[in-house]
C-alpha cells in the first residue's frame, strides 16, 4: 500500500505536527536523492516548523522531473539541494497537476521519455486529463525551462507555442464564440473589463469621500495621549458628555489634562461635521463608516496592485513606505517568484493612499499590525494589551472580498448585471489588473483609474507589473483580448484610430468584407490579430508591432537589430513609426509634449536642443492634422 501508484499527490505532503522524526530536518538538504524534502512555508511565523514531501509515494523517474519542476520553481537557483520556501498550497497544486500530466504521459506513452514527446502529443496528455482553460499551460512552461537549465534530466524539450491555450483547446469547439466563452470560464476571464472599471471607480470614489477627513481625524484623537474614553462619546440611555456644555460638566472637571484636551477636540470635530444631540454618532455608525472605507480599499489595492491574498494579509503598517518624492513601495513576503523572500513592490499613488486610509482609520498604533485588519471596532479601543502583534489570514480576506462583489453587483443596474457574473473573486481582481493597466490611457478608461496607471512610459512599475508580472499565457491573453477589440472598433467605426496600424487594419477589414456570417468575422479578427506581435501602452500612442515587419521599428537597436519598445520609445521615435497607433482620447497628451517642446524652442539657447524640438513639435502636428484635431483650449 506504501509505494501504490495511484496515491493522490496530497498524500505526499505531511505537515509538522505529523512530521513523525524531526531530527531529521537539520541534515536533509533537499536533494534530487533524498527520499524526503523538507519544505518552509512562506507565511508561517514558526520559521523552524517546515511540512514534509514524501517522495517515497512516487516512483524514481517521476520523482526527479518533480524535485527539478520544484527546485526551478521555489528554490532560488540552487539546482542540487539546499533550503526551499513555498507556499504549501502551491506547492501541493504543483506536485498535483505534475503528477496528473506524468500518470498520463504512462498510460498513453509509456515507453517514451517526457523529453521525447512531440508537440501533438503533449497535447493528447493535457487532452485526456480535460482540465479547465489555464490549468496545465504554466506547467508545461515550467518543465520546458526546467529542463533547459539544467534543473531537470528530463524534460519537455520542444518548442511551445506562443498562445499554448489555442493551440492546445481550440479545435475542441466548433467556433472562436464557443471557445472565447469557455476560456472566460477560467479565473482570469470571470470579470469583464467594463464591469471591473465600474467596481474600481466606485471604491476610489468611497476612499476619496469627506467621511474619511472625519474617521482619520477621529481616530489620531483617539491613538494620541489625549485619548477619550467610549463612555464619554457614545451613550445610549443619555446624551454623552461630548455633546454636552462639557466645560460646566462635573465630569469633565473631574479629568485628566490629557482627556480634557482630546474631548475638547472631539466635541469641535462632531460638531464640524453635525453630529449633535439631536443627530448622534453612535458606535455602529461609526463602524460602519469605516468599514465602507476599509472595504474600499482592499478592493482599490487588489485590483491597482495585482497582489495575492496571501501578499495583501502579510502586508504590516511598517511596510509602506513614501520617499517623499511620489514614489511609493510596500514590502511583500509571500510572493511565489521570490520563494517567500521579503521583496520591495512598488505601487501609484492612489494604492498608497487606500493602505494609508485603512492604517490611519484604527485604534491601534502598532507598526506590526496587518494593514487590513479591522482594528477600529471598540474591541481594540479596549484592549488593554495594544504593543503584542496581531494576524490576520488571506481566507478571512478571500470570502471577504467575494461577499463584497456579490453585495456590489446586486444594487447595479440592469444592463450591468446581465453583462457581469454574479460572484466573482479575487484571483479575478488579482488579474484584471494587467488587463486595465494594458488600457490605461484608453479614453473609455475612467480618469480616476487611468490617473492610477498614468505613469511616464518608462515608468519602473508599467514595466515590471505589466511585463513581468503574470505568466506569458496569461500576459499574451490579456494582450490579444484588447488587440481584438480594437479591431473590431475600427472595422465598425465607433472608435477614432489613427496611425500606420490604423490603416492597415481598415485596409484588411475592406479586403476581406464579405463574412458569411458573424462568427467568420470574429474568425477573421482572431486571424488578423495573430499578425500582431504584441500591444504596448504609450502616452501619444500604442505600439502595435507586426511580427514580419518588426524590423522596420524605430527603435531598433542598431547593433543587436532587437526592437527597444520599452527603452527606446518617445515621441521622436513612434510618430514615424509603422506600428503607431492613436487614439483620439490620446490627442490631449500630444498637445502637451508638443507645447512642452515648444517652450524649449523658444527658451532654450542649445541650438541642438532647439532643433530636435522644432522636430517633435513637426512631428506631433503631423499626428494632431491626421486627426484633423483642434485644441479646445
Amino acid at each position: 500500500d506504501f509505494m501504490m501508484e495511484d496515491t493522490k499527490s496530497f498524500h505526499l505532503v505531511q505537515r509538522f505536527s505529523q512530521i513523525n522524526d524531526t531530527d531529521e530536518i537539520d541534515c536533509m538538504s533537499n536533494s534530487m536523492d533524498d527520499s524526503v524534502w523538507y519544505i518552509f512555508e512562506t507565511g508561517n511565523s514558526d520559521g523552524d516548523k517546515p511540512f514534509a514531501v514524501n517522495w517515497n509515494l512516487m516512483c524514481d523517474y517521476d520523482s526527479r522531473i518533480t524535485k527539478g519542476l520544484l527546485r526551478w520553481k521555489f528554490a532560488k537557483g540552487e539546482k542540487s539541494s539546499g533550503k526551499i520556501y513555498a507556499n504549501e498550497k502551491t506547492l501541493k497544486n504543483t506536485i498535483t497537476y505534475c503528477k496528473s500530466f506524468l500518470d498520463c504521459r504512462r498510460e498513453l506513452y509509456t515507453d517514451t521519455s517526457i523529453d521525447e514527446l512531440s508537440i501533438e502529443e503533449l497535447k493528447k496528455i493535457i487532452r485526456r486529463i480535460n482540465p479547465g482553460p489555464y490549468k496545465y499551460e504554466s506547467l508545461l512552461r515550467g518543465l520546458r525551462v526546467a529542463y533547459d537549465e539544467g534543473y531537470c534530466t528530463h524534460g519537455v524539450s520542444v518548442d511551445l507555442p506562443k498562445d499554448l491555450s489555442r493551440y492546445l483547446y481550440r479545435d475542441k469547439f466548433e467556433n472562436e464564440k464557443l471557445y472565447k466563452t469557455w476560456l472566460k470560464g477560467g479565473s482570469w476571464g470571470n470579470l469583464p473589463i467594463a464591469t471591473g472599471m465600474v467596481y474600481l471607480s466606485d471604491c476610489i470614489e468611497i476612499i476619496e469621500g469627506d467621511h474619511n477627513i472625519f474617521l482619520v481625524e477621529f481616530f489620531r484623537i483617539q491613538k494620541s495621549i489625549n485619548t477619550v474614553p467610549l463612555k464619554y462619546l457614545f451613550c445610549n440611555h443619555r446624551d454623552a458628555l461630548v455633546y454636552r456644555d462639557i466645560y460646566s460638566e462635573p465630569d469633565f472637571i473631574c479629568l485628566s489634562e490629557n482627556c480634557k484636551s482630546g474631548l475638547v477636540e472631539l466635541s469641535n470635530l462632531f460638531l464640524r461635521y453635525g453630529y449633535t444631540k439631536v443627530n448622534r454618532l453612535n458606535k455602529k455608525t461609526l463602524r460602519r463608516m469605516a468599514i465602507t472605507t476599509f472595504d474600499a480599499a482592499l478592493i482599490t489595492c487588489l485590483m491597482l496592485t495585482g497582489v495575492r491574498l496571501s501578499e495583501i494579509a502579510s502586508i504590516r503598517k511598517k511596510d509602506i513606505k513614501d520617499d517623499g518624492k511620489g514614489n511609493y513601495s510596500f514590502i511583500s513576503k509571500i510572493e511565489k517568484t521570490h520563494s517567500g523572500m521579503p521583496i520591495t513592490r512598488t505601487m501609484s499613488g492612489v494604492a498608497y493612499e487606500a493602505m494609508k486610509m485603512v492604517v490611519e482609520i484604527s485604534y491601534r498604533d502598532n507598526v506590526d499590525d496587518p494593514v487590513f485588519l479591522q482594528t477600529f471596532t471598540s474591541g481594540y479601543y479596549e484592549d488593554i494589551d495594544k504593543i503584542s502583534t496581531v494576524t490576520i489570514t488571506k481566507d478571512s480576506l478571500g470570502k471577504r472580498v467575494s461577499d463584497l462583489y456579490s453585495k456590489w453587483i446586486s444594487i447595479q443596474s440592469k444592463g450591468v448585471k446581465e453583462y457581469s457574473p454574479l460572484n466573482s473573486s479575487s484571483h479575478s481582481l488579482r488579474h484584471l489588473f494587467a488587463s486595465v493597466a494594458i488600457r490605461r490611457f484608453d479614453g473609455r478608461v475612467f480618469d480616476n483609474i487611468r490617473r492610477h496607471y498614468g505613469h511616464a512610459y518608462k515608468n519602473r512599475y508599467t514595466k515590471s507589473y505589466v511585463e513581468t508580472k503574470y505568466d506569458q499565457d496569461y500576459q499574451y491573453a490579456a494582450e490579444r483580448e484588447y488587440i481584438n477589440e480594437i479591431i473590431i472598433d475600427i472595422a465598425s467605426g465607433e472608435e477614432e484610430f489613427y496611425g500606420p496600424v490604423a490603416m492597415q487594419i481598415k485596409k484588411r477589414i475592406d479586403e476581406d468584407h464579405r463574412f458569411l456570417s458573424l462568427n467568420e468575422f470574429y474568425e477573421a479578427v482572431g486571424d488578423l490579430s495573430e499578425e500582431f506581435e504584441r500591444i504596448v501602452p504609450h502616452e501619444f500612442g500604442y505600439c502595435v508591432p507586426r511580427t514580419k515587419e518588426i524590423a522596420k521599428a524605430q527603435c531598433k537597436d542598431k547593433d543587436t537589430g532587437e526592437a527597444k519598445i520599452w527603452e527606446e520609445s518617445s515621441i521622436k521615435n513612434c510618430s514615424k513609426c509603422v506600428h503607431r497607433l492613436t487614439h483620439r482620447t490620446q490627442a490631449e497628451n500630444i498637445v502637451r509634449i508638443a507645447i512642452s517642446h515648444q517652450n524649449f524652442v523658444d527658451n532654450s539657447p542649445v541650438k541642438a536642443i532647439s532643433d530636435l524640438s522644432k522636430k517633435i513639435v513637426k512631428q506631433c502636428d503631423s499626428i494632431l492634422s491626421e486627426m484633423s484635431y483642434v485644441s479646445e483650449k
